[in-house]
């Protein structure tokens, strides 16, 4: 699908829901090697319903769609993204805690989670300090370092569909 017809309508839409948009976004500015081309279009949500409803609105004007964490162990090339790309950001209220359990939005800083349990919790994550990127991207990818990985202390995830 040419880009004319997705872009402006899902544009649109996602800055109806609060979203902040930004058309030929440098991917540069968005990844850990400050490498890549533009994105088509990037949109930055800060939250679940947020990111619900883009993904929803994408699907039904079949845009082409990648999502985006912190960037790290991402390379883009330099003609650029040929889609909307979702950015997962931090949010204004980033973790929870009920029971000894945090509860935390993908697009948060794992690190940052790190802090907040040592805080908080005391004890779990330790050996995921030094891991750049988001909660999603290590839950995705089971990230682990110095004899931990993130299946040992994740009890739920809550998955998106966009397919």
């Amino acid at each position: 699908m040419e880009a004319m017809e997705w872009k402006k309508p899902l544009r649109d839409y996602a800055e109806a829901m609060g979203c902040c948009c930004e058309e030929q976004a440098a991917m540069e500015k968005y990844t850990t090697f400050r490498a890549g081309g533009p994105a088509e279009l990037m949109i930055h949500v800060q939250n679940r319903e947020q990111a619900a409803a883009v993904l929803k609105k994408a699907k039904e004007l079949n845009a082409p769609l990648r999502i985006l964490g912190r960037g790290s162990n991402l390379l883009v090339s330099d003609h650029g993204v040929k889609a909307a790309v979702l950015h997962l950001e931090p949010s204004k209220t980033p973790f929870t805690l009920e029971n000894n359990c945090v509860t935390a939005w993908a697009g948060e800083n794992l690190s940052a989670l790190c802090l907040f349990a040592l805080e908080q919790v005391k004890s779990g994550l330790e050996f995921a300090y030094g891991i750049p990127g988001s909660i999603g991207g290590a839950v995705y990818m089971n990230a682990g370092a110095y004899g931990g990985e993130i299946c040992q202390v994740c009890t739920q995830v809550e998955v998106m569909d966009f397919h």
